[in-house]
């Protein structure tokens, strides 16, 4: 009898755990890779930085980030950075976070980059746009 109480119990245990879990199991593989693939956009954000690469990193900026900042200023913009901290050697990802809202899957990653001279921590904001990643806006703190 002892038996038959031990498996009404189990059935209730699973039965309450399965509504919770299952949603886990689903959504948190697809939240990940989303976490991985912005992380990557930053990745490559910065080993074009350090290639001096400019138009392949303008590239993996925003549409919203392009109407601010024209090519020219972007590259004027890095360079001032590179006259002050020393070129761009690595970004080194510290933190970051992935939210979907009602306007899109965006997220917040705070990096280090790696300078020459210097290493400088900056703020990204990245937005994702037709399924590919593009950082959105991204400031030194």
């Amino acid at each position: 009898m002892s038996d038959a109480r031990w498996s009404i119990k189990k059935k209730v245990l699973v039965g309450i755990a399965v509504p919770f879990l299952l949603p886990l199991l689903i959504v948190m593989p697809g939240l990940f890779w989303q976490l991985h693939e912005a992380n990557h956009c930053i990745r490559l954000f910065g080993d074009d930085l350090a290639r001096k690469d400019y138009g392949a990193a303008y590239s993996q900026t925003s549409s919203e980030l392009r109407n601010q900042t024209t090519y020219p200023e972007f590259v004027k913009i890095h360079e001032a950075l590179a006259t002050r901290a020393g070129d761009v050697k690595s970004v080194q990802l510290q933190s970051s976070s992935i939210k979907e809202r009602q306007s899109g899957w965006w997220a917040t990653a705070e990096v280090q980059l790696v300078c020459s001279h210097d290493s400088l921590p900056f703020t990204f904001v990245l937005k994702r746009q037709a399924h590919v990643w593009k950082i959105y806006s991204y400031r030194e703190e």
